[in-house]
């Protein structure tokens, strides 16, 4: 079953969010030849003339608006995929998601999955929009891409790789890891607050969602530095730690990165844990 609601899910936020992936693309690629257009018009014979002001003007306008529309999609897609949450649960489809003979754990699951999915393509996405700008829009006078990009991309890991420790490929995957901890904590704090605001509020569960966001954000930022301060605090005193994790610089930031990574984990298991609850118990829909 769980296969079966993922499916639908991703087909569900696919439908909205394909097009507008499409779209960007398409001003993305037409914002990065017009940056081209209005670079070479530098070089050109008639830079000057009013008729290469005029242009300069309109293409700078396509370049600007096709860089806003790509700001509007990332934000109208995490919009968009945490808004089928909230409609799953507690709009007129909610009646129909809780008569279906599933836990309410599969469905929080079916959730999790779907949006981590989505919220990861549009932020490769969103990269590759951006390294388009960079390939054709930044291409030198009489270039067409700008292959010195490749060539900077070559030197930058050929200057590092000699440097690169076995530790460090341990700091970099735990930092790589600690990325994805992160995204999927601030998956379960939207879906906390959702769950929190369409439970306690009757009208305007949006506003009360939104509410209870920053609420959240504010105790869990309280929290956490409440907890290093005396994990920091902790360590020091300890000889202990001090002739181990804080001998060597990498050494802490192990420490650092293991302990976040768990840290986070342990809120979004809290998060997913309290709006399963929710959801099972204290569910309002009216």
């Amino acid at each position: 079953m769980l296969k079966k609601l993922f499916h639908y899910d991703m087909k569900y936020t696919a439908r909205l969010v394909l097009p507008l992936m499409l779209l960007t693309l398409g001003t993305t690629l037409l914002g990065s030849i017009a940056m081209k257009l209005l670079g070479s018009i530098e070089y050109s014979s008639f830079s000057t003339t009013f008729g290469a002001t005029l242009l300069s003007i309109v293409l700078g306008l396509i370049v600007a608006g096709s860089i806003f529309i790509l700001i509007a999609f990332a934000i109208i897609t995490s919009i968009v995929v945490f808004m089928r949450f909230y409609k799953h649960f507690f709009s007129d489809e909610g009646y129909l998601t809780h008569t279906l003979p599933v836990k309410t754990s599969t469905h929080m699951f079916s959730k999790t999955w779907s949006t981590l999915l989505w919220v990861i393509i549009t932020t490769v996405a969103v990269l590759l929009y951006i390294f388009l700008y960079i390939l054709i829009g930044a291409a030198p006078y009489g270039s067409l891409l700008n292959m010195d990009t490749f060539r900077y991309i070559g030197e930058f890991f050929q200057a590092i790789f000699p440097y690169m420790t076995p530790s460090y490929w341990i700091i970099g995957l735990e930092t790589l890891v600690l990325t994805l901890v992160s995204v999927v904590f601030s998956t379960f704090m939207i879906f906390t607050a959702i769950t929190i605001g369409a439970v306690v509020a009757k009208k305007h569960k949006i506003l009360a969602a939104i509410g209870f966001y920053y609420l959240i954000n504010m105790i869990i930022s309280i929290i956490t530095v409440l907890v290093f301060v005396f994990i920091s605090l902790s360590t020091v005193e300890n000889p202990i730690f001090m002739g181990s994790l804080y001998s060597t610089p990498e050494g802490t930031t192990h420490f650092i990165l293991i302990f976040s990574n768990l840290f986070y984990l342990g809120l979004s298991a809290g998060g997913f844990a309290l709006c399963n609850r929710l959801l099972k118990k204290k569910l309002n829909l009216a």
